[in-house]
């Protein structure tokens, strides 16, 4: 994944220097190709990858056409790099979140809908990675996909580092794909991990109000990057703006989360439930 987010950079550094060449704001281009504001801004920090209609548009803006071949050939680069990925999503995308992790000594992580990758059992995971598959492209390989990250749980034995999950009862209630078998032993892991006192777990109770409005899970790595996944991307943010708000957006819904014996508790009857 690091190829593709550094050729997408790389493409967003070029675009800006034919703007900024020609004199341009984000607005003043904007306006020019009857786009939002915000769709140049994202485009150049590599947040999202431009069409061929973009780049066409995008250079003659900036009366830069002679410049569209290359600008082109950087786009199929990057398609080429993102239909890699999807197909080796599985074991490639767990080994590289082995690197990431090993590195960490901070991991703040909600998860609105699913249970992390962290913390879940063999069963869930195997689900979990079918399910990805029936979007994208067939997994490499499953079995070897499903160790790899049960093997990225070792980390949760290290004492130098801090973990906090937020979860939420929705999650917990509607996961697993109508298997409660699978839900219930995974509800029982996340159970015995409340007594872990190096990892921090909070459910969020289908009844709290939250006061932030965020519908994607996303993992804070200390202050230095927030990496958010999306469909069809992986975002890595480290705008120091950026940072502060997801860090913001997470103490708010940490606060509406419940810990120790009430959230043993509500998982207790979500267990029931499921069963």
């Amino acid at each position: 994944m690091s190829d593709l987010l550094e050729a997408r950079e790389a493409l967003g550094d070029m675009l800006r220097k034919l703007r900024r060449g020609a004199g341009l704001s984000t607005r003043d281009l904007a306006q020019a190709c009857s786009w939002m504001t915000s769709k140049v801004t994202t485009i150049e920090n590599g947040r999202q990858d431009p069409t061929h209609y973009d780049i066409t548009a995008w250079t003659r803006a900036t009366s830069s056409t002679h410049a569209a071949p290359q600008l082109h050939d950087q786009l199929l680069l990057i398609e080429a790099l993102f239909r890699d990925w999807r197909g080796q999503a599985g074991t490639a995308t767990q080994r590289r979140w082995l690197e990431l992790e090993a590195t960490a000594r901070q991991l703040r992580v909600f998860e609105p809908h699913f249970v992390p990758g962290l913390l879940q059992t063999a069963a869930y995971a195997r689900l979990r990675l079918l399910a990805h598959a029936r979007v994208h492209h067939p997994i490499d390989n499953v079995d070897d996909a499903v160790a790899l990250r049960l093997r990225r749980q070792v980390i949760l034995q290290r004492a130098e580092v801090e973990f906090h999950f937020l979860l939420t009862e929705f999650g917990l209630r509607s996961g697993a794909y109508g298997d409660p078998r699978v839900m219930a032993e995974q509800i029982e892991k996340i159970s015995a991990q409340l007594g872990d006192n190096r990892v921090r777990v909070g459910v969020l109770p289908l009844t709290a109000e939250w006061d932030a409005n965020v519908d994607h899970g996303f993992w804070m790595f200390e202050r230095s990057h927030v990496l958010v996944e999306t469909v069809t991307a992986e975002l890595r943010l480290n705008r120091p703006e950026e940072i502060d708000t997801y860090w913001r957006v997470f103490h708010l819904l940490e606060s509406k989360a419940i810990y120790g014996d009430d959230a043993r508790t509500l998982l207790r009857n979500v267990l029931n439930w499921h069963r």
